[in-house]
């Protein structure tokens, strides 16, 4: 079994993933797969992302048949991921090249902990710093859980185990899906925040 999934919803993105690609090449880690569902994108995106992939067996494309949104797209992800780790990575987005070893490792070293995450940077359009943002620990659930303020970001990492004991992604939801399900992972099991 793979170590970990990086899983990627797209619709229309694939002019950026370049870059997405090629962080996930640079890193450390190298036991990963990638698994990319179109949106029924209404661009170029498949074609482009197809061609930038087509060497490295590690990604594999699949395609919704219509637009069913956000929502219905990160949940099939999670049923596609062939790792009891993984973690979604927006098409526009890119990693560290140490991200996904230190994620996987924090998993394995807390057995307990249903979701890793960690602090993100900000970015220009040529990927740039323009700033850093610090998460947070969430330790309970009280209103800072309520009220997220980012505190888990884009790249959260799950074990599938325990996201299984939800209800799962709403395949309904069409914007704050990340929220919707970063909420019901605090409410199963422990989360851990890495400060990097």
């Amino acid at each position: 079994m793979t170590k970990i999934t990086v899983l990627i919803a797209n619709y229309n993105n694939g002019r950026f993933f370049k870059e997405c690609f090629d962080s996930l090449l640079s890193q450390t880690l190298t036991d990963w797969e990638a698994i990319i569902l179109d949106d029924a994108s209404t661009d170029n995106s498949l074609e482009l992302i197809r061609n930038i992939t087509e060497k490295d067996s590690r990604f594999k494309i699949f395609t919704n048949d219509s637009n069913k949104g956000i929502g219905f797209t990160k949940r099939k992800l999670i049923e596609l991921s062939g790792s009891e780790i993984c973690g979604f990575l927006d098409p526009d987005d890119a990693l560290i090249s140490t991200a996904l070893e230190t994620v996987f490792n924090v998993h394995i070293q807390n057995p307990e902990v249903g979701l890793v995450y960690s602090n993100f940077v900000y970015c220009d359009d040529q990927l740039n710093k323009v700033r850093v943002h610090k998460a947070a620990q969430i330790t309970a659930l009280d209103e800072k859980y309520l009220n997220f303020n980012a505190e888990i970001t884009s790249f959260a990492t799950l074990k599938k185990s325990v996201y299984n004991k939800t209800s799962g992604i709403d395949p309904y939801l069409k914007i704050a899906e990340d929220k919707e399900w970063y909420m019901k992972m605090c409410e199963v099991a422990p989360v851990k925040y890495i400060d990097e």
